[in-house]
């Protein structure tokens, strides 16, 4: 069974659509904080990284490797949607063309 870290309730991140890397990290830094109350290392320790790189994340680098960054945030108890822009997650959707990138885009 895999290590999962805690929640303890103490205040409730805003949680928003995700447009940088910066973002990204700012939401993780919060989520970490506030509702798990643990630190860098603990958190990497879990996750099996080391604290530069929770600490790199947390900053919004941009080159963090996606897939040291995926498991951090489900390590937090986050999840990431992948989603046209418009669509409720969870709700069924039609994706139009407009909502791809084809040739000549």
């Amino acid at each position: 069974m895999e290590a999962t870290m805690a929640t303890k309730s103490h205040q409730n991140p805003v949680y928003s659509r995700v447009d940088s890397a910066a973002q990204l990290g700012r939401l993780v830094r919060e989520h970490r904080k506030g509702l798990h109350r643990v630190t860098v290392a603990q958190t990497a320790s879990v996750s099996g990284v080391g604290p530069r790189f929770i600490s790199e994340l947390e900053r919004g680098k941009s080159t963090a490797e996606i897939g040291k960054a995926l498991h951090v945030i489900q390590q937090l108890g986050l999840d990431i949607w992948v989603i046209p822009r418009g669509v409720t997650p969870g709700a069924p959707a039609t994706v139009h063309a407009e909502h791809t990138i084809g040739p000549g885009q």
